[in-house]
């Protein structure tokens, strides 16, 4: 008469544990990448609106003035360039600066960022450059050109995430 084991044998349980962490690792790594690929998206996403406001405003800034209300200038003591524009509907001098390096701000809003605390433009030296007319006589063209990066909550670069996005816009002035 042959005896029937009524269990699992060791090897058994061990196979299944095995199998069991094997899974778990794999489901693990899934939401892991899938949590950074969402927060990389949402931070690409606040930096092109960022930038789209960014660039929208300075536009703006152009657009509201004259070839000879618009003066860009590179500050002689290396702190960058700065885009000077004078308002053609109150006379309002707006100068757009390079502040500390890495934002763009208004200076005749006494400092006022243009851009979120999270944003910064490492580099913004040259962020405006101007075109004249043929003569030299006057300003046909402004040209913008940042990138913009995204600090984490640490005040640190977020680089494993690639939040890093270039903006490039021109605009012609107004006669």
């Amino acid at each position: 008469m042959m005896i029937k084991d009524k269990g699992f044998t060791l090897v058994e349980l061990i196979v299944v544990v095995a199998a069991m962490g094997v899974i778990m690792i794999t489901v693990t790594t899934i939401t892991v990448n899938s949590f950074r690929a969402r927060n990389r998206v949402e931070s690409l996403t606040e930096l092109e609106q960022s930038g789209d406001v960014l660039i929208n405003s300075l536009k703006n800034n152009v657009f509201n003035s004259t070839k000879v209300g618009i003066d860009c200038q590179l500050d002689p003591l290396g702190s960058g360039s700065t885009l000077t524009v004078t308002n053609m509907n109150d006379g309002e001098v707006t100068n757009l600066v390079c502040y500390q390096n890495n934002k763009i701000a208004s200076e005749s809003a006494k400092g006022k960022m243009l851009l979120t605390a999270t944003n910064y433009v490492p580099d913004c030296f040259n962020f405006a450059r101007c075109e004249t007319t043929p003569d030299n006589s006057q300003i046909s063209k402004v040209n913008f050109n940042f990138s913009l990066t995204k600090y984490n909550g640490d005040g640190e670069d977020v680089s494993e995430t690639a939040t890093s996005k270039n903006f490039n816009s021109s605009v012609t002035v107004r006669n």
